[in-house]
């Protein structure tokens, strides 16, 4: 099947269908997706130490050591910054605009 007709989705459509995206498995992992998420993009947006990551989620109630966080960037880095490429290519305004 093509999907040429689906790369320019709204977000909330593109929910909906798999471009080839692998499934993180979370099995055997106490905390929920949604917190190993949130320690990786910590770590890999704002380029933080682990134990900056793991100063701010103390803050926000969860005790998490910087040696999980670093095991788990070593786990599902890779595939978490994969799966956040954008799907729809930048497309380039044709108009020009002159600043005087």
């Amino acid at each position: 099947m093509v999907l040429s007709h689906l790369l320019c989705l709204p977000l909330y459509l593109k929910l909906h269908y798999n471009f080839g995206m692998q499934k993180i498995s979370y099995n055997r992992h106490r905390f929920p997706p949604e917190v190993i998420h949130h320690a990786i993009w910590l770590y890999a947006r704002f380029t933080l130490s682990y134990r900056d990551v793991e100063d701010l989620l103390v803050e926000r109630g969860l005790e998490i050591s910087y040696e999980t966080v670093r095991l788990w960037f070593l786990k599902f880095g890779k595939e978490i910054a994969r799966n956040l490429k954008p799907t729809c290519p930048t497309s380039v305004s044709p108009l020009l605009h002159s600043f005087e």
